[in-house]
């Protein structure tokens, strides 16, 4: 397997943390598994949400422009989203048995691996905007006590 090629801040700036952004994890979490596709020398899905179908949780197309795999993410617990996903790279490339186990056990690696890569980003982002803001209303606030001050001993 080779080396984890953590995610950019880019990626995951949008909002606070992963949970509260649904649409952000499925999203980093595709882009892992089209990247971990890549780098086993696969066929790499396309990745979407929601399925065109309604009442459908996963849906699988083929086309001459090559698969895609549509999962929806609303009102799902996450960890199912992420098992459609997996899966859908197992039934894109056609794999049963050790093939698929193999390909699962990578792709499971890599997300994981990623999303904890991601949740630190959100954390020390999170950390780094309260610090901003904290030093900055400080630096805005101190003035004016100091003022006060001098106005109320004078």
């Amino acid at each position: 397997m080779m080396p984890t090629k953590p995610l950019t801040s880019r990626v995951v700036k949008a909002a606070t943390s992963l949970s509260e952004a649904p649409s952000m994890r499925f999203a980093v979490t595709a882009r892992v598994v089209v990247e971990a596709c890549r780098l086993e020398g696969i066929e790499v899905p396309a990745f979407r949400t929601p399925p065109k179908t309604q009442g459908i949780d996963r849906a699988i197309r083929r086309s001459e422009l090559g698969v895609i795999v549509s999962v929806r993410i609303i009102g799902r617990p996450f960890l199912a989203v992420v098992a459609d996903l997996v899966e859908g790279a197992v039934i894109c490339n056609q794999f049963a048995g050790s093939q698929a186990s193999s390909l699962r056990n990578v792709l499971w690696t890599r997300i994981v691996e990623n999303l904890q890569v991601a949740e630190s980003l959100f954390s020390e982002e999170l950390v780094s905007n309260k610090e901003l803001g904290t030093s900055h209303k400080q630096s805005k606030s101190a003035p004016g006590i100091d003022e006060d001050k001098q106005f109320i001993a004078a």
